[in-house]
């Protein structure tokens, strides 16, 4: 391995490192305590069981919910076996601030998800869902984040197409 090779390693290393630690690090210290890097770990494995080798989200006790989300129905919200397109991707967007970064940060958890899924609109406030369908109709495009242009005030779920 040369020395340019063992320089850029450690650098993506201590990148991900820190990605890991952003994610994880429920309380803001900067740092991972047992219980944080417990979560990780239990996500990190529940993606490589048998079951497909799906990767999971972290639950919610792990992290807290970023802000209240008008819209959407909190039993709904809570209720895990609730498996509408809305409410899957909302049960990851709440950990996420509703910006168009907090989307393209949690982009990767909805792709678990959504293989398909991907962020369009000028504002970067839109998830095109392709030919994805559910119960025989096609989701499209949603707009997610009300008023992005004004910074994000919510995350939302209004239908484009």
């Amino acid at each position: 391995m040369s020395t340019t090779n063992a320089i850029s390693s450690t650098s993506s290393m201590q990148d991900l490192a820190a990605r890991i630690t952003k994610r994880f690090d429920s309380d803001g210290d900067g740092r991972l305590s047992s219980d944080e890097f417990a979560g990780f770990l239990t996500g990190l494995m529940g993606g490589l069981g048998p079951a497909g080798g799906a990767v999971k989200t972290a639950s919610a006790p792990q992290r807290a919910p970023v802000d209240p989300m008008p819209g959407f129905d909190s039993g709904k919200l809570a209720d895990t076996t609730h498996k509408t397109v809305k409410y899957e991707v909302a049960r990851v967007l709440q950990f996420y601030p509703h910006t168009p970064a907090g989307l393209q940060a949690a982009l990767p958890e909805l792709q678990a998800l959504f293989p398909t899924v991907s962020i369009t609109g000028s504002k970067g406030d839109k998830l095109d869902f392709g030919d994805y369908t559910s119960n025989g109709e096609r989701i499209g495009a949603v707009d997610v984040i009300f008023a992005a242009g004004e910074g994000g005030r919510a995350w939302a779920w209004m239908p484009v197409e």
